[in-house]
């Protein structure tokens, strides 16, 4: 059987799939990490490696777009 998750941003999390989802909206939102950890139910540590994580595609993403602005 073979994950669709599997090699993306999503695979090897601590976190359901709807969870995470729910963890990147409230990071877009700029809610606190305190709100994010109690409405994904997560812990402090799983929150700051998904933010980590995410700032660092998004980083990645625009050296590979290499766009600029203004």
């Amino acid at each position: 059987r073979i994950s669709l998750q599997e090699g993306s941003f999503f695979s090897n999390r601590h976190l359901p799939l709807n969870q995470v989802l729910q963890g990147l909206w409230g990071l877009l939102h700029r809610f606190s990490y305190e709100s994010i950890e109690s409405y994904t139910r997560s812990s402090n540590n799983t929150i700051r490696y998904l933010a980590r994580d995410f700032y660092l595609l998004m980083e990645a993403d625009l050296r590979l777009n290499d766009v600029q602005i203004g």
